[in-house]
């Protein structure tokens, strides 16, 4: 009986690390930065933890999209497979203006 304990909490340690990682994981594909787009028009570069909710982003071509949003003006595709499994592979911006899954 106790062997049958030790085991289950053993894949229960196991498999509470592997989740861990996971999100280690997840929190390395987001950005440090954001560049913040003043009403001014002027472009300057925040900590993603300074964003709120209304203000609007640059994302250049190849960067990675450091928060859930809508979008706004341009042309690109985006990589929403790994936002959620229910969303499209990807998202020509012409044709989607919706709000991003949160993460």
């Amino acid at each position: 009986m106790i062997t049958v304990m030790l085991l289950g909490h053993r894949q229960e340690m196991k498999a509470l690390a592997e989740a861990g990682s996971a999100l280690r994981a997840l929190a390395e594909l987001l950005p440090d930065e954001a560049e913040k787009v003043l009403p001014t028009g002027v472009v300057e570069a925040v900590s993603i933890s300074e964003l709120q909710p209304g203000d609007t982003v640059l994302v250049r071509p190849g960067s990675r999209v450091p928060a859930d949003g809508t979008i706004l003006d341009g042309e690109a595709e985006l990589d929403e497979s790994t936002s959620s499994p229910s969303t499209p592979s990807c998202c020509a911006a012409s044709n989607c203006r919706r709000v991003l899954p949160a993460r």
